[in-house]
């Protein structure tokens, strides 16, 4: 393949991502304008953005203009070596499309948790997949839910499961001590924290820190005690692999931590 081959092919990739940006914010803004008063569609642009996040996402913007602009002078200076195999090349490409990635992050937003949703998950863990492969450090995945508790549960009182949903989502915001690490709402009755640059000894005392302060929670609609089960996948990514195959581990611990009871953390790490 010639270099003008792949250097149009990289070009196409980032378009690619910026289309689908720009495809999914514009989607959001639709359903946001397209929701009952008083409701809001689970993936719609949400409401609340405040201040905070404005200057959040205008620093990645510029940060996204700073690469794309770096990597337009590469492209038209006729760089031979502008190739996927240049390591210097590939990491300001990689870190042009996590920028893209981190801004699609911002229309994802779970409406009823204010939680990024599974959209926004699936963005930022290629995110940080690509960081942790490039600077072979571990990230890991944190998968749990409310013991007994299903959302689709007719018999439950709808008050009661958002109210619980929202006060697990705002302990587990508490239980968070590091502006790097990302909790989502992996699907209407789970969880996910994703904790990069963490190790097995960081990411256990996360876990029950987790599963102590939701154990501390105190419902309007119950006197049950809340309880959680987790799954833990620890992982430093290697050249080739895919973080497909990094949830399915966690997903599986998860299982495991559900089949031993409740109150359950089981933990799984490679080799």
């Amino acid at each position: 393949m010639s270099s003008n081959e792949t250097n149009d092919g990289i070009v196409l990739d980032v378009q690619r991502m910026m289309a689908d940006l720009m495809h999914n914010a514009i989607g959001g803004i639709q359903k946001s304008e397209s929701a009952v008063p008083g409701e809001e569609a689970a993936d719609a642009v949400p409401s609340n953005i405040g201040i905070a996040d404005i200057k959040k996402i205008v620093v990645v913007v510029q940060k996204f203009i700073d690469n794309i602009n770096a990597m337009i002078t590469k492209l038209e200076g006729g760089a031979t070596q502008l190739n996927r195999n240049d390591d210097k090349f590939m990491d300001d490409y990689m870190a042009t499309a996590d920028n893209i990635l981190e801004m699609a992050a911002f229309s994802a937003r779970d409406s009823l948790t204010g939680l990024s949703n599974r959209h926004g998950f699936d963005n930022r863990i290629i995110l940080e997949w690509n960081k942790a492969a490039r600077e072979k450090l571990p990230v890991n995945l944190l998968l749990f839910c409310v013991d007994g508790f299903s959302y689709q549960d007719e018999s439950l009182d709808w008050e009661y499961k958002d109210e619980l949903l929202r006060a697990v989502s705002k302990t587990l915001g508490a239980s968070l001590k590091r502006s790097t690490d990302f909790m989502a709402r992996w699907s209407p009755d789970e969880f996910a924290v994703l904790l990069p640059i963490t190790d097995v000894d960081g990411t256990m005392i996360v876990a029950n820190r987790i599963r102590d302060d939701i154990g501390n929670l105190s419902i309007t609609h119950t006197d049950t005690k809340i309880t959680v089960s987790i799954g833990v996948h620890v992982h430093i990514p290697r050249k080739g692999e895919l973080p497909a195959e990094f949830v399915s581990k966690a997903i599986y611990a998860l299982d495991e931590a559900k089949n031993r009871g409740t109150n359950q953390i089981v933990l799984h790490q490679d080799d």
